[in-house]
């Protein structure tokens, strides 16, 4: 049971990871977010999970300028999990940006789940030999690892910080030393 249900972040023009997403989020808990609404406030606590698709010449643009906001510190992960499925018919340099982007999110804060899914090959090649042994297609055996994905996502534990503690030590007495510890009870 999801305290929080998944995030979907869609970054680029979906084809065949549309497809994907429809039947691998079938039965899981999901909202939906769009890149330029991410804050720091929506994120804490949440379960993101970033969608990449790249253009016919295998970029995404849009997925470097989340990277560079992650960066640059525009943009905070603190208490976040977040995961990536990239997929990139064209080949290109979709899989090394999404890659990157886990490294930027884990630099923002958020907690990053291990073993993206990333796909690079208009025929599947990659779920070709996976399928065989399963009796599945390899369309099948790429929503199975994506849902897999997803599920990974749901369940991870997300670990709270404790709240930072800051203790003064000050050479004041009476009524100074009581104003300055009743201003810090208050933070």
């Amino acid at each position: 049971v999801l305290n929080n249900p998944i995030t979907l972040i869609s970054i680029g023009r979906h084809t065949r990871l549309g497809d994907v997403l429809e039947q691998a989020l079938s039965g899981v808990p999901f909202q939906t977010m769009q890149v330029e609404e991410l804050s720091g406030a929506k994120t804490a606590g949440a379960r993101l999970l970033f969608a990449a698709s790249a253009d016919v010449l295998g970029e995404n643009e849009q997925l470097r300028a989340l990277t560079r906001r992650f960066r640059c510190g525009e943009l905070r992960l603190k208490g976040a999990a977040c995961a990536v499925i990239a997929d990139g018919e064209q080949g290109g340099a979709l899989q090394t940006d999404a890659l990157q982007l886990l490294l930027a999110a884990s630099g923002a804060g958020a907690a990053c789940i291990p073993q993206p899914l990333l796909e690079s090959h208009r025929d599947l090649k990659h779920f070709s030999n996976a399928g065989a042994t399963a009796r599945k297609t390899p369309f099948d055996a790429y929503v199975a690892q994506a849902n897999a994905l997803i599920r990974r996502l749901s369940k991870f534990e997300i670990e709270r910080p404790e709240p930072t503690r800051v203790r003064l030590i000050s050479p004041l007495t009476g009524g100074p030393a009581k104003d300055w510890r009743s201003a810090m009870t208050r933070m």
